[in-house]
């Protein structure tokens, strides 16, 4: 199944100037976009964010937000436990 992402978002989240300063201080350069087969990932020279798509696979269903939100809480709580610098927070 395809998805598309809106296309607006898409343009937003690859745009450095959306990211503010980095943890550094300094303004946000450059923007790495990855797309995953059920995510975009959105890379900056300190973090990363990442999408979950809306859609629905045999071993997925990210049909509405309310269920990326749980299954994005879940990969937080998950994986903390073994990467807690990494992972920080889920945001709307």
């Amino acid at each position: 199944m395809t998805v598309r992402m809106d296309a607006e978002l898409l343009r937003f989240l690859s745009d450095p100037k959306s990211y503010g300063l980095d943890s550094g201080g300094s303004d946000v350069t450059a923007i790495q976009h990855i797309e995953t087969h059920i995510s975009h990932v959105f890379l900056t020279s300190k973090h990363a964010f990442k999408i979950k798509k809306p859609l629905q696979l045999d071993f997925l269903d990210y049909t509405t937000l309310a269920k990326r939100k749980y299954f994005c809480q879940r990969e937080l709580e998950l994986n903390k436990r073994y990467a807690e610098e990494l992972y920080v927070d889920v945001v709307a």
